[in-house]
């Protein structure tokens, strides 16, 4: 019976450990929707706080903001994997130049696709007048799994990286960025696909965690089913 023991205790710690790991993933993503909420009643930052944002950009995502500049069409950086409809492609980014300041930052311009050969860049978008953009400010969470941001053949422009490091990213661009990309929400220039909350909506985790408890409890009780049965013995 031991023996019999051990894989049922294995997969009840399992699928208990993934209940509470989606409910977790749940709570996060009240937390993110909530502060979203709160960052968008706020004024629009401008350029002369990009300094500011520098110092302590974590207390500056989701918040509006309103820019000027021109695009650096020369270091164009393709965040690589990204699903869009169940599509392989990527995320356009490209630094905005402003001649007030020393920071760039970085304008998601929106979803491209891949194409059929990984070889073969998509064909980029190119705006060379000067710009005026509202958005709002955002981040991504890089994977720890991944041990290289750019992939040896990869190390030249446009930039195909795997996660945005941006200390890797601003060694590449040669000057200072700031940790934080921009969403564009501008009528006079929308991104290629429009900005959203990524993931899974709260109600999908929490789905997902009442799914893994039901299957810990389903272990469970046929678990205790055939203890119950090896008890008793055979029948005579």
């Amino acid at each position: 019976m031991i023996a019999l023991s051990v894989p049922f205790l294995l997969l009840f710690i399992l699928f208990l450990k993934l209940s509470h790991w989606q409910w977790q993933r749940a709570q996060t993503k009240i937390e993110q929707i909530a502060c979203y909420q709160a960052q968008r009643q706020r004024p629009p930052l401008t350029q002369q706080d990009l300094p500011d944002i520098a110092l302590t950009p974590e207390k500056f995502r989701y918040h509006p903001i309103q820019l000027q500049g021109t695009l650096d069409n020369a270091h164009h950086i393709l965040l690589d994997n990204q699903i869009e409809a169940g599509q392989v492609g990527y995320r356009l980014l490209t630094p905005l130049i402003n001649q007030d300041n020393n920071y760039a930052i970085l304008i998601d311009q929106g979803w491209l696709p891949r194409g059929n050969h990984r070889d073969v860049l998509p064909q980029l978008p190119t705006l060379n007048v000067p710009l005026s953009l509202t958005g709002y400010l955002d981040q991504r969470s890089n994977n720890r799994f991944i041990q290289q941001t750019i992939e040896a053949p990869d190390h030249r422009w446009p930039l195909r990286v795997q996660q945005l490091t941006w200390t890797v990213i601003e060694s590449k661009l040669g000057q200072p960025l700031l940790p934080l990309y921009v969403q564009i929400e501008s009528n006079e220039y929308p991104a290629l696909s429009k900005p959203r909350i990524g993931g899974l909506s709260p109600q999908r985790h929490q789905g997902y965690a009442v799914q893994w408890l039901a299957l810990a409890i389903t272990v469970a009780i046929i678990y205790l089913l055939m203890l119950k049965r090896q008890l008793r013995g055979p029948r005579i």
